[in-house]
């Protein structure tokens, strides 16, 4: 098993001042133990990490409050060019479709509340894997706890290469 765990910054928000941290995991397994994984079907073998996505900005509520609140002014409008121009009918449309908008932005659950569960079979077909860290410590505690997972996982598969055979025993 090859793995490479890789951390990165990447800068957010319109100034670009707040930063999200994240640790970018490759893993690859060798052919033995890809054959180990499929010969005692461990493909549904998993662990829990946490999310790979931030948490919303403060920005994201604001322009959802922003488009709940202007499509009332919207629609107002476009019901009062209706009755003058053609105009109006796409200003009610586009009140409908602001509205809409800001409710699913709000209802939208949070990037953070809902761990990743990884699967063996998943890491065989898709090696990468990313979490999200809160900062750079944050960042090196999820390193060593992939560290010390994916250490269990690789003593799984060399227990499992081969079934043990018949032995007596005396107690």
């Amino acid at each position: 098993m090859q793995v490479t765990i890789n951390h990165r910054e990447e800068s957010t928000g319109l100034t670009g001042r707040h930063r999200n941290y994240f640790v970018d995991c490759d893993v690859l397994f060798s052919e033995e133990e890809r054959a180990t994984i499929v010969a005692r079907a461990m493909q549904q073998h998993s662990f829990e990490v946490t999310s790979a996505r931030p948490p919303r900005s403060r920005s994201h509520y604001i322009g959802a409050g922003f488009l709940r609140g202007l499509s009332p002014v919207v629609g107002v409008v476009g019901i009062v060019l209706a009755f003058f121009s053609g105009i109006g009918g796409l200003l009610i449309f586009l009140a409908i479709v602001m509205f809409v908008a800001g409710f699913v932005m709000d209802r939208r659950p949070a990037g953070e509340a809902k761990p990743q569960h990884v699967t063996l079979g998943r890491l065989v077909t898709n090696p990468r894997l990313t979490v999200y860290a809160y900062d750079p410590a944050d960042a090196a505690r999820i390193d060593d706890e992939l560290r010390e997972t994916l250490a269990n996982i690789k003593n799984r598969l060399i227990i499992n290469t081969e079934v043990r055979a018949k032995e007596p025993f005396e107690l």
